[in-house]
């Protein structure tokens, strides 16, 4: 098999029950704007397009916030703990390690209108978390000579001036990169706290000749910092090991992941009759992960969702708590943990099974079957204990899928059921619906328990690549995956959360809340991590069959608000998930941990 991953699919191996594996996986003021049907925009594309629009779907309404101050009464002791900023930042001066000091002046002419260039990344509407870094602005240059750059960043009382030489982009023979380091983005989050930010951008050639001016289109900062750690599935780039779990410490600011299990040699050999004949040697592929809250726990898959070999184990030691690896009688595909990490729940061929979370994985009991005699998948425990969500799904048995899948939930609609932390305490009612034409999969609950982010695809959309997983609106690699948030009481309907989607099939997937959420501009702010396959600037294509890559986007909701109106920000790009731009990986299914538990292996 090669190492490079398809996205979430699978080819179906002669003589083997299919397998999801080895690519299982599974993104001061404001205005009001209404997108009319086939109003274009420029959210989810390449370009960074006129202010005050967004892309989105026909009939959506959209707020689109102007650049604006972070200011604002601090967000109580829920979510983030970063206390604001309580003076401004002192600007200056800033050179990259690639500029001559001597070329400071160069920018200071009269700007020529032809020489301007354009900006691909960063999207329109973007809100970056101070910590996030290096952040990258990718030009695209009207004149090849242009090399040198100055980024100047404006608040009332604050100007901070970023210079550097503008690298080539990989993908455009006229594009060129800015790298915003670390520290500048920490200070922009401070700076921008206490007013508007805007940002102007003057690309020159080494002579300061062919000097043009561009903007930023309302791109902001929040002193907010993403925290704990974030796990996700990636293809290897390098190495004997094709399939790997990466993990990201947002305490290391400007830092890079780091692989915490790789197939080879971390994986386990397999047993039993089922195993797939990729899979017969010693280092089984992993596919779908769930972590504990707290880091500690992690719960894997191997062989695929049909054989659905599992264990559990200790983050810190590397160690299996407890092993599930005969693939005659299969164990478990998707998992999520209680609160306090003591219980889990398995989905294994349409059901759910609530176990300890220990070396004995004891049997408590089958949950929801009461509730929907239809197959169920795709379990979350929420943060706060007080509530599960799970998917109900059509199934019809064929040669190829003899038995239910956790992966395959065509036509599925999402439940939630009341919790006390520690099992289900009544019946569970549907959130979602299931829509004609539409399936709505991958809950996900919100760290204070207020709202689900989800995933919903259409059936008419354009069939899914690969052999496993290929229809429209399966729930595996769907390409009309779009993000949706719904209040977790029911209080109101899905919003589709449209610039943070963007235009187009971008296979918007797996959606994750954030370990606590902060705020921006006197609003609460959650954060969501997800996959998709746009375009990174002019560093990485987008297309329906290219590597998929992370992303996060900020969402402005307030616990008893409805949710009336598109509450997302454009999404940015996680830093340095790729080796090589030039030979990406997949990644994919992410998983937020409160905890960046350090690896003891002894």
């Amino acid at each position: 098999m090669s190492a490079k991953s398809i996205f979430l699919a699978l080819p179906v191996i002669s003589g083997a029950l299919v397998v999801f594996a080895c690519s299982a996986g599974k993104a001061p003021g404001s205005a009001v704007s209404t997108t009319p049907d086939g109003a274009a925009g420029s959210a989810g594309s390449a370009s960074q397009g006129a202010a005050g629009t967004a892309s989105g779907t026909a009939g959506t309404t959209s707020i689109i916030v102007a650049p604006q101050p972070d200011g604002g009464d601090e967000m109580g002791t829920s979510g983030d703990t970063t206390p604001p900023p309580t003076a401004l930042p002192a600007g200056g001066d800033e050179l990259g390690t690639g500029f001559d000091m001597a070329n400071k002046g160069m920018f200071n002419g009269t700007p020529d209108p032809a020489a301007a260039p354009t900006v691909a990344y960063p999207l329109a509407h973007a809100l970056f978390p101070a910590n996030l870094a290096p952040v990258e602005i990718h030009l695209k240059k009207t004149v090849a000579t242009q090399s040198i750059a100055r980024v100047n960043f404006h608040v009332q009382g604050f100007d901070l001036n970023f210079y550097d030489t503008c690298v080539a982009a990989e993908q455009d023979p006229m594009g060129c990169v800015l790298t915003i380091p670390a520290d500048v983005c920490n200070t922009l989050g401070n700076a921008n706290y206490f007013g508007a930010l805007t940002t102007t951008i003057r690309l020159a050639d080494a002579a300061g000749t062919n000097l043009g001016e561009t903007t930023l289109n309302d791109v902001s900062w929040t002193y907010n910092r993403l925290s704990g750690g974030l796990y996700y599935w990636t293809t290897s780039s390098t190495g004997a090991s094709q399939t790997e779990i990466r993990r990201y410490n947002f305490a290391d600011a400007g830092g890079k992941p780091e692989t915490y299990w790789a197939q080879n040699p971390d994986s386990p050999m397999l047993t039993g009759s089922n195993v797939p004949a990729d899979q017969a040697g010693p280092h089984a592929c992993m596919g779908c992960h769930a972590i504990s809250r707290d880091g500690s726990k992690i719960a894997l898959s191997f062989g695929g969702s049909l054989p659905a070999a599992f264990e559990l184990i200790d983050v810190a030691s590397k160690a299996p708590i407890a092993a599930r690896l005969d693939t005659t009688t299969g164990y478990a595909s998707m998992t999520t943990f209680s609160p306090d990490n003591t219980r889990l729940i398995n989905e294994y061929h349409g059901k759910l099974l609530l176990r300890s979370a220990d070396a004995s994985l004891t049997d408590v009991s089958e949950l929801f079957a009461s509730d929907t005699t239809e197959p169920k998948s795709h379990p979350f425990w929420s943060p706060t204990g007080d509530s599960i969500a799970f998917v109900s799904f059509d199934f019809t048995a064929s040669a190829a899928v003899p038995a239910p899948t956790g992966d395959l939930v065509e036509n599925s609609q999402i439940w939630i059921a009341p919790s006390d932390g520690q099992t289900a305490t009544g019946a569970a009612k549907l959130l979602v619906p299931r829509a004609a034409g539409k399936s709505s999969y991958y809950p996900a609950i919100s760290d204070d328990g207020k709202f689900v982010v989800f995933n919903q695809s259409s059936c008419s959309a354009p069939m899914n690549i690969g052999s496993w997983g290929s229809d429209p609106c399966d729930g595996y690699s769907d390409l009309s995956a779009r993000l949706m948030v719904v209040p977790a009481d029911g209080s109101g309907p899905p919003v589709d959360l449209t610039v943070a989607n963007g235009e187009g099939n971008l296979t918007n997937s797996w959606p994750r809340w954030s370990p606590d959420h902060g705020e921006f501009n006197k609003q609460q702010i959650y954060w969501v991590a997800f996959a998709s396959r746009r375009a990174y600037g002019l560093r990485l294509q987008g297309a329906s069959d290219t590597e998929p890559q992370l992303w996060f986007a900020a969402v402005r909701a307030t616990p008893g608000q409805a949710l009336e109106l598109d509450p997302s920000f454009a999404p940015v790009w996680l830093p340095s998930q790729d080796d090589d731009m030039k030979n990406p990986t997949g990644n994919h299914t992410p998983q937020w941990v409160e905890k960046f538990v350090k690896i003891v292996v002894k």
